[in-house]
């Protein structure tokens, strides 16, 4: 008997095939978002309780419930899945640990572990997984807590649509009854009904272009280099290479919750923003450890949530759904900024803020002009993105580093139930992109997390721990004394 061909939905957007082919080539694979919930006390099966929250979400998020087809062409496409088993894409581990210390390095190995997984047989399973962490010894920490990480393909949503997920994760465990005896849950999922999927993201932002951002970028793409200025090359860690092995790592570094309202506090003070501080601190760490004749500048990068725009002809129904709307600024840091960090004379303090009110103008520049003149809304014209992307192998990266901060996760009150208390949201390792990843999101009434991930061996370790030491020094001066240094 002939087997049935997969129901096509639609064809991949531009910006859906640029991470498709990211997958394909193996120099992106996933996004990870990871959320600690403290358990609700009496829990008898914790497994039947995630399984069936976790179906209730997958049946109302339709970019769960495809596969993609042609992935290794020019014409990918989403195709309906008729049925999904659960026993796939969940898993939960009891982890054996002696202290803490060793379970949260355990939870970050896992976490860069994940994005370091190419999804098998795409074209009929859906790209994404549950990865459920628990301390063997429920006494580890004050009280019982459990990490759940959720691993998707970057064409399926952004990391918006990741802590989306975990915002309707947690409501739909906080919705169960467990003064019940928790049953063995429904591991198969019938989607008989052809889901209709969210619109592309051109479907849905309304970008326009402009002639003269038009030969502009044509200028910037066609033009000769011999008739371009030559501003000094900033670093941007190693250059571009295929051959190295993709192997993740994540370092987090967490704040608490009064860490946060401290640099929020700090940040209106001095009329910046979380973002920007996140860049400008990351710019003094890197200026001041490495060394001035290797690295003169850096250009930064910051992902922008295209939300605020949707386009009212957007279908209601999938306003709320998972998907990626996501375009991205890029910021230069010029070699007098780091320079002046580097001085011994400078006012390091305010130049460090400085940086970080210049870095939000540049943002909120942007941002008054969108859906106008964005580089998002000519990706259409990329006919091959797996040519695109080999053609960046040996060529230097498009930034040093990014910060993605994909806000804060409300879950509401959780009555004595599933309670979210951390966050770690990261990038895999950014091949042909930025080299250092500042990834970041925060819990509502509870504390912050910066996720560094890179590539090993594209960057010195010691520099990404020295990084992190940095981030830690800058928020506890702000907080304690007003200054960073």
């Amino acid at each position: 008997m002939e087997e049935a061909k997969p129901k096509i939905l639609r064809p991949l957007g531009s910006w859906e095939q640029f991470s498709s082919a990211r997958h394909h080539l193996g120099v992106y694979r996933c996004v990870v978002v990871s959320v600690r919930y403290v358990t609700p006390p009496g829990l008898e099966n914790t497994k039947a309780a995630l399984v069936a929250a976790l179906a209730s979400v997958v049946v109302e998020q339709p970019m769960l419930q495809v596969g993609i087809i042609g992935q290794e062409t020019n014409g990918p496409a989403f195709a309906h899945l008729p049925e999904i088993d659960l026993r796939d894409h969940f898993e939960l581990r009891s982890q054996k640990h002696a202290t803490v210390d060793e379970y949260e390095a355990k939870v970050a190995e896992t976490q860069g572990w994940l994005h370091d997984q190419l999804w098998p047989n795409i074209e009929s399973k859906a790209p994404w997984k549950v990865l459920a962490l628990q301390p063997e010894d429920n006494k580890l920490f004050q009280e019982p807590i459990i990490d759940i990480c959720f691993a998707y393909h970057h064409s399926l949503a952004d990391g918006t649509g990741g802590k989306d997920f975990h915002q309707q994760l947690a409501a739909a465990l906080n919705a169960q009854d467990y003064g019940e005896t928790p049953v063995e849950p429904q591991y198969i999922l019938s989607l008989s009904n052809i889901s209709e999927l969210p619109e592309t993201q051109e479907e849905s932002i309304p970008f326009t272009r402009s002639w003269a951002f038009m030969a502009k970028s044509s200028w910037n793409h066609l033009a000769p280099a011999l008739l371009k200025s030559k501003p000094p090359t900033p670093w941007t860690c190693r250059r571009v290479d295929f051959a190295l092995p993709y192997i993740t790592r994540v370092h987090p570094v967490h704040f608490s919750h009064e860490s946060l309202q401290g640099l929020l506090k700090a940040s209106r003070d001095h009329s910046a923003s979380l973002t920007a501080l996140l860049h400008a601190m990351a710019l003094a760490s890197l200026a001041t450890r490495l060394d001035p004749k290797e690295a003169e500048s850096f250009v930064s990068m910051t992902p922008i949530n295209l939300r605020p725009w949707i386009s009212p002809t957007v279908k209601e129904e999938f306003k709320t759904k998972m998907r990626s709307l996501v375009t991205a600024l890029e910021t230069p840091f010029s070699a007098s900024v780091v320079d002046a960090l580097r001085s011994p004379h400078a006012d390091r303090d305010e130049v460090l803020w400085q940086a970080a009110k210049e870095t939000k103008r540049l943002l909120d520049q942007r941002v008054s002009t969108l859906p106008s003149d964005d580089v998002a809304g000519l990706l259409h014209l990329i006919s091959d993105f797996g040519e695109y992307f080999r053609g960046l192998d040996g060529k230097p990266r498009v930034a040093t580093w990014e910060v993605s901060n994909i806000g804060v996760l409300r879950c509401g009150g959780s009555n004595g139930g599933w309670e979210p208390t951390r966050g770690m949201f990261s990038n895999g390792a950014m091949v042909a992109g930025a080299g250092i990843g500042l990834n970041v999101i925060s819990i509502e009434k509870h504390g912050l997390t910066v996720a560094i991930s890179w590539q090993q061996d594209i960057v010195e370790e010691p520099l990404i721990m020295g990084l992190a030491q940095d981030l830690t020094q800058f928020v506890n001066g702000i907080c304690t004394s007003g200054s960073f240094y």
